[in-house]
């Protein structure tokens, strides 16, 4: 089960997270007179994790909890994020949530939404 600060904020639908890789940063210098180019390495890049998800409830009230909740996290704390593959990944900050408009789905509630999240040095 995924969760973001020991919370499931997700669980009522589902959902599915990509995990980017990182790269280093870096600068080439060319010398004349001299054949290829010097690299100086200036660390790696934070890496990024984007989350693809429905949230779903029974009212509009319970709807509106699990939005709120989802945005209550985007405080710029680092914290643990555990994937839906339950992997975990420590020191993740939230950066965005984008949730879709509501929509009926048979007698329930859903809204689809895209989070976007970045791992901050620690």
């Amino acid at each position: 089960m995924s969760s973001f600060n020991g919370q499931d904020l997700f669980g009522s639908g589902p959902h599915r997270f990509v995990v980017h890789g990182v790269s280093m940063r870096h600068a080439t210098h060319e010398s004349p007179g001299t054949d290829g180019v010097r690299l100086t390495a200036m660390g790696h890049t934070a890496r990024r994790v984007d989350q693809y998800g429905t949230l779903t409830a029974d009212d509009v009230a319970t709807m509106q909890q699990r939005l709120d909740a989802i945005e209550a996290a985007i405080d710029g704390e680092p914290a643990e994020l555990v994937d839906d593959l339950a992997r975990v990944w420590s020191n993740i900050v939230m950066l965005e949530f984008h949730p879709k408009a509501i929509r009926r789905v048979g007698v329930r509630l859903a809204a689809d939404y895209v989070i976007h999240y970045v791992q901050v040095s620690s």
